[in-house]
């Protein structure tokens, strides 16, 4: 009813935009590491994520839902396969966050205080213990 498709949006404004979100439905097949799960919960905006993947890692703390994977689609000629969330579950959440105030506010503050902000010196180092483990040599 009262959804919004904005396209071309200047980045600059993306954090203005996501500040009046309710709540952010992102119910992805499959994510790699999902920025937009991050930059919402960054705005202290409740987040829906699919259980699947990296996307339930980034509300772990709070401030969101990880709805339950309802089924897989398997593709053998990308060999994988993509969680359908049980959009069930996701709209009685969505209805929790509406019709809750109390636990509107407090995901809203669970949210806020999980915001990730990385220490990009430590992010590279995890990264080149990963890559020296890979390659069987010692991490010093």
């Amino acid at each position: 009813p009262n959804i919004t498709a904005l396209k071309g949006v200047p980045r600059a404004a993306l954090a203005q935009i996501m500040n009046c979100f309710d709540v952010h439905c992102f119910l992805s097949h499959s994510e790699g590491f999902g920025l937009p799960i991050a930059e919402t919960i960054g705005c202290g905006v409740p987040t829906l994520v699919t259980d699947y993947s990296s996307m339930p890692e980034l509300i772990s703390d709070g401030g969101g839902y990880a709805i339950k994977v309802h089924d897989f689609d398997t593709f053998v000629t990308y060999e994988n396969e993509l969680a359908n969330a049980d959009i069930g579950e996701a709209a009685d959440r969505i209805n929790d966050v509406f019709t809750d105030e109390e636990l509107a506010v407090q995901l809203r503050k669970d949210a806020a205080a999980n915001r990730y902000t990385p220490d990009w010196h430590e992010v590279a180092q995890q990264f080149r213990d990963l890559i020296l483990e890979a390659l069987g040599q010692p991490i010093e």
